[in-house]
This record gives structure tokens, C-alpha cells and sequence, in this order.
């Protein structure tokens, strides 16, 4: 059940509260409007309050027809990345195996997602962007990707580039 409380004051000082809800959840109103009064410390209504309640209620029912939805999205770009960075961790050690684990960029990135701060790292990670999610390792012979599209907002892409940075190399021989 989804509904609306204003806390309206009045010229006497005294607080009203006014509810707005669907109308398909009007039989809720006694249930919400009881809360609300035990909440503020108020005897809870009669039943010809809460008749004379749900009369006020029906006779004020007004429909928009056009509602406006305004919202503010908050979103964490740092704690994104650093999710972003845990995958790639993990995927590499999944495809390089356990020697992956010494390497210094392993141990970057275990930084980045453990304590949160930047170490440096050569790499880009960006939401929203128009480019193929796989066209910046075009040409790299050396790199493991993956690829998966869904439908609607969601998709996601990993790519790892391997034997070119490292010293030692994850594909069985120098």
C-alpha cells in the first residue's frame, strides 16, 4: 500500500495531517489514519469518526489526469567503479588463474576495491558511452573479452588485456 502524508500546521498551532492515496486503496484509509493517530499520541477514532472519515474522503476524490513524476536519482560513481573494479578482478583471476594473484596490477586493483582509493590504474570506466563496448581493444591480439547485451537498460562488458604488461606471461610460456 503506497500513500502520501502532509503535515499541514494550522493558525491555532494544532497539526492536521492530510492523506493522498489511490483510490483502489481506500479501504486502507482507516488502517492509515489509526497509525497516524497512535503515532502522535491521540485516542484512536470512533467508528462513526472513521464513517464520517471515509464519507470526507470519497466526496474528495479527484483524478490527474496528466501527473508530473519528479525525482532526483543519487548515484555513487565512485562505489560503481570500484564494483566495476572487483568484476574485472575476479574475471581475471578467472581466466589467468592463480598466478594472477601476485601480479602488481592484482594488487592495484585489490587496493582500489578494499580501500577505496585511486592507485593509478591505466583504464577507463564509463557509463553511458556510445562507443562499441569492445572497439577499445580492436586490433590487441592479447585480450580476452566478453560481451553480454540484454534488453532495455542493462549490459555489461569485461575485457582483460594479458602477456603485453606482465613480466611474466598467463598463457603457459614466455
Amino acid at each position: 500500500m503506497r500513500y502520501h502524508l502532509r503535515r499541514i500546521r494550522n493558525d491555532d498551532g494544532s497539526e492536521a495531517v492530510q492523506i493522498a492515496l489511490d483510490i483502489n486503496e481506500i479501504d486502507e484509509l482507516e488502517k492509515i489514519a489509526q497509525r497516524e493517530r497512535k503515532r502522535a499520541g491521540l485516542e484512536p477514532y470512533t467508528d462513526d469518526e472513521i464513517q464520517a472519515l471515509m464519507a470526507s474522503a470519497r466526496r474528495n476524490i479527484r483524478t490527474i489526469e496528466q501527473p508530473e513524476v519528479t525525482y532526483a536519482v543519487q548515484f555513487d560513481t565512485w562505489d560503481y567503479q570500484r564494483g566495476i573494479c572487483k568484476i574485472v578482478y575476479e574475471l581475471a583471476w578467472l581466466w589467468l588463474g592463480d598466478a594472477y594473484l601476485d601480479d602488481p596490477v592484482a594488487e592495484m586493483l585489490r587496493t582500489v576495491i578494499l580501500s577505496g582509493t585511486e592507485q593509478g590504474i591505466a583504464g577507463r570506466i564509463t557509463m553511458g558511452s556510445d562507443a562499441s563496448p569492445l572497439s577499445l581493444w580492436d586490433g590487441e591480439r592479447k585480450a580476452h573479452n566478453r560481451y553480454a547485451a540484454g534488453r532495455g537498460v542493462f549490459c555489461w562488458s569485461a575485457s582483460v588485456r594479458y602477456g603485453f604488461w606482465y613480466h611474466r606471461s598467463y598463457e603457459g610460456s614466455q
